[in-house]
């Protein structure tokens, strides 16, 4: 405890959003390994004491943290760094994009450039139960397309997609869609009109077939087009 004491006593903060502050700085001495998984932090008077701010912004910059999902609150014990998982990434990504307004844009381009790899390793990786999951997800997002609502939509074509990252056998690829999987079945269930682009389905048919016949190009290639024409 003396040197997690001697993390925190280093801290400076600004006078505005000490929650997010403090909040930020110990999810750098995590990412930095300064503070590891399992350790305990300091009780919420000892943080308060530390960083010179009431209990209350310690509070909030905890439950900021737990929503980033980099520690977890134990029951008469406080508050530990938790394991780094592929869900732990995720939820960390989805809350980065939410608190610092990413737009539409920046999603978008970050889609454009790992979703066709994704595919690509996909069709290299893939094992025959692999295919048989992705056919089925595939078959669900036909199913969806055609029942008409966005709710069945948005689900069904996030899940398509990470899907297809769990197939590419790439630890981080997978995290990543996890966490981009949450953003984009909020956003498609907000704005999609499947009036739109009923040719959708089509795109992510070649995706599927591709992977299935072990094509690497053209699975790339058929993303690719897919993030051109379809996504907006």
């Amino acid at each position: 405890m003396t040197k997690t004491r001697a993390l925190f006593e280093a801290v400076a903060l600004q006078r505005t959003n000490l929650n997010e502050q403090i909040a930020d700085n110990i999810q750098g001495m995590i990412e930095s390994e300064r503070l590891r998984a399992g350790e305990r932090l300091p009780s919420e008077r000892g943080l308060a004491t530390l960083l010179n701010v009431n209990r209350a912004t310690v509070r909030e910059a905890i439950h900021i943290l737990q929503q980033r999902g980099l520690v977890e609150m134990r029951a008469g014990s406080g508050a530990y760094v938790t394991q780094v998982t592929p869900e732990v990434v995720a939820g960390a990504i989805s809350c980065y994009f939410a608190s610092h307004k990413c737009s539409a844009e920046d999603l978008q381009a970050v889609r454009a450039v790992i979703e066709p790899e994704i595919a690509a390793l996909a069709a290299i990786h893939a094992t025959p139960a692999d295919v048989k999951g992705l056919r089925a997800r595939f078959k669900r997002l036909e199913t969806a397309w055609g029942d008409g609502t966005s709710e069945a939509i948005a689900t069904a074509d996030s899940e398509f997609h990470l899907a297809l990252a769990k197939t590419a056998h790439n630890a981080l690829f997978f995290a990543i869609m996890n966490g981009l999987g949450m953003i984009l079945t909020q956003r498609l269930r907000d704005r999609y009109d499947v009036r739109r682009d009923p040719s959708s389905p089509s795109y992510h048919r070649r995706v599927c077939d591709a992977v299935a016949a072990g094509d690497a190009d053209a699975a790339r290639e058929a993303m690719r087009h897919h993030m051109v024409v379809t996504v907006p």
